[in-house]
């Protein structure tokens, strides 16, 4: 929600002071004021005072007056579109200035624009822009009258510092000006504008009618700007054309879309529509068909769009390659073989392609999860113990667990989730990432024994491990290498994933970088560990094209005994299937991500469970939404902007592409690696996959409250930033709950690395209880305004 916050000086008072008017309503204003007032952002960029012997003679009064407005609505005020049609045309637009200073932008402005009368001098603009006495020698650079946005948001009050709006009345012209400067880079020109890109300049004559006069034009222009998804737009065009086009289509937009809305609302029904079974699934598809033709083009429309797509499908490729074949030698490993690489990547094939064109939401990446593995080991375990076949047993137990998800999307058992708080979300993504970080680091120390790499990531299954042909012995050596390859390949991926934050090269330059970033962390760490140290033996993956990829069995003939075992084994599974996959969807799918078609998650229930029939009925991997992977998916495709927040930077997502075409082009590209790629891939060490493990998993905790309160527990209370839950709930309480889910955590983590093989498989039954505990049992311990300040839903 955006307010235009006007601001101008005052003659009323000797005494220095802030005052709001706002037409608001009584709450919001409120809101305002608490925060507002106390803060005084007054948008000076300095006082330059000479220095005299008598101190009475240093101290100034400025007097600010704030006045809260409303932004212009373009689909009821008329004249709205009426300025942007006729003033931006002629509008004198400025690219990329590389100017710091704020006077000398100003100047270049007012000197772009041709008056037709001849006496117009800067100096007359110049005393109506900026405040200062012509009666004494100070210099004051303080701006007499500007238009910025306040945000109001669930979580903050803050005003928009990346873009300006200055307006002036003067004599001597009958008509008015627009000037617009883009700077190159964001600029800080003092408090209340600290992170300015875009400048607007609007000069009317003091003899225009209300409607036209320089404040409604600058309102009308600032209310244009409040819009993040124009402002990123207006970064990327190359020519004043396309920088005024893009105006134009975005004042068109807002005067049709407010009538949209209005009609809109006027249609919608008051009841709600009674409750049937597959009515959940019934209303997704109907909600994501309308938008079937927009999923495809959406990805191709503009050239940021392809660029976004392009960077996007090689950096989900990579990933999902490199992850799959290290979660793969687990299999291989857990399996004896049943399970192995070229099966993981032609599960991953058929799974990627089948959900790109079926499921609903479009940022989820398919794929066999961390979970699973453990969950694979545990069924061949019982199946070994128990003497039966493991392949019947996995193919049936898929099956029950298919049959029962699908009964759960049908009957909509989504809504469940709608209970589940944010630190569920928090603390399930926290063990994916953390068990990344486990099975690297078990396989790190695994290297410098040379013992078989099972016994490191699991301690139960005794298989001997897979070196190159030559290998017969290590040494130190040996893991001294894996060290340097895995965590080299961790230091160079998170460098330039962080290089997007630095102030070197070019905006576009560092957004490359970062969206390649896994890509050139992997190719470089890649080459050295197969061709710099080729003369050190390094452990690779195993590969056999002799085997076939389809194992499918007599499943139906087992004795009664494997029957029901599956049964029994297929409803923690289906558990596993359904809390994963509504978690990832519930991270993906929420209002901060600034998603517009909506969600899908019964259909993408039942689109999992079809799928899973055939990975069973073959014995592939099962497969599902997987976190952190479809986060990744959605930040890559995201344009995002920084803004600044009481002095925090608080990252925001401006845009998404929600598009088919990244996922079905990185899914695509396994054809090739399945046919064709695995003998030349398997050179690359598997220390480099295990830095990409690491890579992922510190991603993955990138925005992660959870761990963001965990920090600060051991950072210095002065050092807090002001984040909502810091303003907002007390110190002690907050840490407290920190506490409880650092506990919750444990639990998780210990359960799903349990060495009994039937332990593990409680894991989505851990996660599933957490949401009742903390529904029921934690507002008995912490204030339950305290907890939706720190834990409420997306």
């Amino acid at each position: 929600m955006h307010y235009n916050l006007v601001e101008t000086p005052s003659n009323e008072s000797n005494a220095s002071s802030t005052i709001i008017e706002s037409t608001l309503g009584a709450h919001d204003l409120n809101k305002i004021l608490r925060v507002e007032i106390g803060d005084k952002d007054n948008g000076d960029s300095g006082i330059d005072v000479p220095l005299t012997n008598n101190p009475a003679e240093n101290v100034f009064l400025i007097n600010i007056v704030q006045n809260i407005v409303p932004p212009k609505d373009f689909a009821v005020e008329a004249r709205g579109f009426m300025d942007v049609k006729h003033l931006l045309e002629k509008a004198n637009i400025i690219l990329d200035s590389a100017e710091t200073e704020f006077e000398i932008i100003i100047r270049q402005m007012v000197s772009s624009i041709t008056f037709k009368n001849p006496k117009v001098r800067y100096e007359d603009i110049q005393k109506e822009i900026f405040e200062f006495d012509e009666n004494t020698d100070v210099k004051m650079t303080n701006v007499r009258r500007k238009i910025q946005s306040v945000v109001l948001s669930e979580n903050y009050l803050a005003q928009d510092q990346s873009w300006l709006t200055l307006y002036c009345s003067i004599a001597g012209i009958n008509k008015r000006y627009l000037s617009i400067t883009r700077l190159n880079t964001p600029t800080n020109f003092g408090r209340g504008l600290e992170d300015i890109s875009f400048i607007v300049l609007v000069i009317a004559s003091v003899d225009e009618k209300e409607t036209k006069s320089a404040v409604e034009t600058a309102r009308t222009f600032s209310t244009l700007f409040t819009s993040q998804e124009l402002r990123n737009k207006l970064r990327y065009v190359l020519t004043i054309e396309e920088f005024q086009k893009e105006i134009r289509l975005h004042a068109y937009g807002l005067a049709t879309e407010n009538q949209v809305k209005l009609s809109y609302h006027k249609e919608v029904p008051t009841s709600k529509e009674r409750w049937y079974p597959f009515r959940g699934v019934k209303e997704d598809f109907k909600r994501r068909i309308a938008h079937y033709p927009s999923d495809y083009l959406d990805g191709v429309k503009d050239v940021r769009a392809v660029q976004k797509t392009t960077s996007t499908a090689v950096f989900m490729y990579l990933s999902i390659l490199f992850q799959v074949i290290a979660l793969a030698m687990v299999n291989d490993s857990s399996t004896g073989g049943l399970i192995n690489v070229r099966k993981q990547i032609f599960g991953q094939l058929i799974g990627g392609i089948f959900f790109g064109i079926f499921g609903g939401q479009l940022f989820l990446i398919i794929i066999s999860t961390v979970p699973f593995t453990i969950y694979i080991e545990a069924v061949y375990v019982i199946a070994s113990s128990c003497g039966y076949d493991f392949n019947k047993m996995y193919a049936l137990t898929g099956l029950f667990s298919c049959v029962y998800l699908t009964i759960l999307g049908c009957l909509e058992a989504s809504l469940v989730m709608k209970f589940a708080r944010r630190s569920v979300e928090e603390l399930f993504g926290m063990f994916t990432a953390m068990s990344m970080i486990y099975r690297a680091m078990q396989a790190m120390i695994e290297s410098f024994s040379c013992g078989p790499l099972e016994n490191a990531i699991s301690g139960t299954i005794k298989n001997e491990t897979k070196f190159s042909p030559d290998q017969e012995a290590c040494g130190n050596s040996i893991g001294l290498l894996y060290i340097v390859l895995m965590f080299g390949t961790l230091w160079i991926s998170w460098s330039l994933f962080s290089f997007r934050k630095t102030p070197f090269l070019s905006k576009r330059v560092r957004e490359l970088l970062c969206d390649y970033s896994a890509t050139i962390g992997v190719i470089i760490m890649g080459f050295v560990g197969a061709f710099v140290f080729r003369g050190i033996k390094q452990e690779t993956f195993s590969y056999n094209p002799e085997i076939s990829v389809f194992t499918f069995t007599d499943f139906w003939n087992q004795s009664i005994g494997a029957w029901l075992i599956s049964a029994g084994l297929g409803i923690p599974l289906s558990i596993l299937f359904f809390t994963d996959q509504l978690l990832v969807t519930n991270t993906v799918d929420n209002k901060e991500h600034n998603l517009k078609k909506g969600p899908a998650a019964n259909w993408d229930l039942v689109v999992c469970a079809f799928l899973n029939v055939f990975l069973s009925l073959a014995v592939l991997p099962w497969a599902l939404g997987a976190f952190p992977l479809s986060h990744l998916h959605l930040k890559a495709q995201a344009d995002i902007e920084e803004r600044l927040v009481h002095g925090a930077k608080v990252e925001v997502i401006v845009k998404n592409r929600e598009s088919r075409v990244a996922t079905l082009i990185t899914h695509l590209m396994f054809l090739p690696t399945y046919l064709f790629l695995l003998p030349y891939l398997k050179v690359i060490p598997t220390s480099v996959f295990q830095g990409l493990f690491l890579y992922l998993a510190f991603a993955a905790m990138v925005g992660n409250e959870f761990v963001e309160r965990v920090l600060l527990i051991f950072t210095e209370q002065r050092s807090y930033q002001p984040l909502h839950y810091i303003r907002r709930v007390p110190q002690r309480i907050l840490h407290f709950f920190t506490c409880i889910e650092i506990v919750q955590w444990a639990i998780l983590f210990f359960v799903g690395h349990a060495p009994w093989p039937f332990v593990p498989m409680l894991f989505s039954v851990v996660v599933f209880l957490y949401i009742p505990l903390r529904l029921l049992v934690f507002p008995y311990f912490i204030d339950e305004k305290y907890l939706e300040s720190v834990d409420g839903v997306h």
